[in-house]
């Protein structure tokens, strides 16, 4: 039997990419579910509660200055304007995959808002919070943006 007869057939392009929303679709609703049964009403919520206070009742002034400042560089205008230099950078270069793959950081990012909005997690309440935020607590948007920016500058580099 010739190695042509054991590949697996090619799908055209259109096929491809409605496999991958197909999914891209189906993760989501797997995280959808999980996130709505562990970590909004099950041991996750306790968990997290029982890490926050620890954290706050154990804080360190150098290791709070690394978390604010570690904090501070994944902020959303500071995250989108690093993606939008690397974009520039692959775009001088007419890398224009590249670019495009760079939408993965903003859209992201919306996507996260938009979690945020249907999940609506409240944050936790503290008598002396280190910060105070407006925004719901759950999918972490600092998480996100660190995982969308370095994720895609990984693929860049090593892809």
């Amino acid at each position: 039997m010739a190695a042509s007869e054991l590949a697996p057939p090619r799908l055209s392009g259109g096929a491809t990419a409605r496999i991958r929303w197909v999914l891209f679709a189906f993760c989501l609703a797997v995280v959808g579910l999980l996130a709505a049964q562990v970590v909004l009403h099950g041991p996750m919520l306790e968990l997290d509660q029982d890490t926050s206070m620890y954290s706050a009742t154990h804080r360190h002034p150098a290791l709070t200055a690394l978390t604010l400042a570690m904090s501070a560089v994944h902020q959303t205008l500071h995250v989108l304007a690093a993606t939008a230099l690397v974009a520039l950078w692959r775009a001088r270069r007419h890398d224009w995959d590249s670019v495009g793959a760079l939408l993965v950081v903003p859209v992201g990012m919306v996507l996260n808002w938009s979690l945020k909005q249907f999940f609506q997690r409240a944050r936790p309440e503290w008598d002396d919070p280190l910060v105070q935020l407006a925004s719901y607590s759950f999918p972490s948007g600092h998480a996100l943006a660190a995982t969308g920016f370095f994720g895609m500058l990984c693929a860049l580099v090593f892809g």
